[in-house]
């Protein structure tokens, strides 16, 4: 399932008392078999377990298995513990997982937004294939980590000279997504059940999207901590 969860933390759970933050970098992970590497997909999975989504980690396994090879992981580590990831997946064999998802019937593009992706030379692609972070770092500093999550997206992007992502995003969390990054965020079709929730496939411009919020009120702090979590990618 190549969805973004929105990772607030829920209404019910108590308020975690404030923590210094630990010393924190990025790893960005190229060998999908390497202990880092799997300590991303067990994030991945347990969230996706936890909201519901699957029955068990080993049903998201299954899911992502073709798309192993071609995936990158960034990996959050504070301490010496992964507490976020994200799943970058590159042009591959297999393609791209939101596309495979529509061409199957389990998401829909529409004709404007096929149009669009035609547009697009797929070796300039990627596909954020999921963000998870930690339960615990959900409810103490989820900014924090959603920050660091997309200074890596960023870091990739650039070094890689890559000028689109594409996702399938639950709803929920893509309306906040268009209310922060606007037009640079573009829905490639419609809402639609989507195991388990409403999902919309869509088009992003990463390199924009942090741009745009340069010198906006009320977002210049997130425009520099995303800038500077890029610069923690080891």
């Amino acid at each position: 399932m190549a969805t973004i969860h929105e990772t607030t933390p829920h209404r019910h759970e108590a308020p975690q008392e404030p923590q210094e933050p630990l010393d924190r970098i990025i790893r960005h992970v190229i060998d999908p078999q390497s202990p880092l590497a799997f300590a991303a997909r067990d994030l991945e999975a347990d969230l996706f377990v936890e909201r519901g989504y699957a029955e068990a980690p080993g049903d998201i396994h299954k899911e992502y298995a073709p798309y192993l090879n071609a995936s990158l992981f960034e990996v959050i580590i504070e301490g010496d513990e992964p507490v976020g990831m994200v799943r970058i997946i590159t042009n591959g064999p297999a393609g791209f997982k939101t596309i495979n998802d529509a061409e199957s019937g389990r998401l829909e593009i529409t004709t404007e937004g096929q149009a669009m992706l035609d547009d697009i030379d797929p070796d300039d692609m990627a596909e954020v294939g999921a963000v998870a972070i930690d339960k615990v770092h959900r409810g103490r500093d989820a900014g924090r980590a959603l920050t660091d999550a997309y200074g890596a997206l960023r870091r990739y992007c650039v070094d890689n000279k890559v000028g689109h992502l594409i996702a399938s995003m639950d709803e929920q969390y893509f309306e906040t997504f268009k209310a922060v990054f606007g037009d640079t965020v573009v829905a490639l079709g419609p809402m639609v059940d989507y195991m388990g929730s409403r999902t919309v496939p869509l088009l992003m411009y990463p390199i924009a999207m942090v741009d745009s919020l340069d010198g906006r009120e009320g977002f210049q702090d997130l425009h520099n901590q995303i800038m500077a979590a890029q610069e923690r990618v080891v």
